[in-house]
């Protein structure tokens, strides 16, 4: 098992895990429905869970909810995920926030 499953820093979500739960059907009217995603943040050391409801499946809907995750909760020290699509472009973008240095000045 890995370390940062078994040693805890002391604070939740310090490890976050992240995935895409299977989309969910939602009424809109008495013929029309609506999809819906379910965006899950566990805690790799106490197993807490953290719940986003997205409207979509794309790196920019990540983006926003990974920022509303770290608002409510904490910047996590390691996100571990699987390689979509959506994960890996965010991945990216963050690299370019680490270096940007008007962030670093800030």
């Amino acid at each position: 098992m890995p370390l940062f499953r078994t040693e805890s820093d002391g604070n939740p979500f310090q490890t976050t895990g992240v995935d895409f739960a299977s989309p969910l059907l939602y009424k809109i009217s008495k013929k029309e429905q609506g999809k819906c995603y379910v965006l899950i943040f566990t805690c790799a050391s106490s197993r807490a869970v953290h719940l986003e409801l997205t409207k979509t499946h794309t790196a920019d809907e990540f983006q926003q909810n990974l920022n509303a995750f770290i608002a409510r909760r904490t910047r996590p020290k390691l996100v571990i995920s699987y390689n979509a699509a959506e994960f890996k472009s965010t991945a990216e973008w963050i690299r370019k926030l680490c270096k940007s240095e008007k962030l670093q000045d800030y």
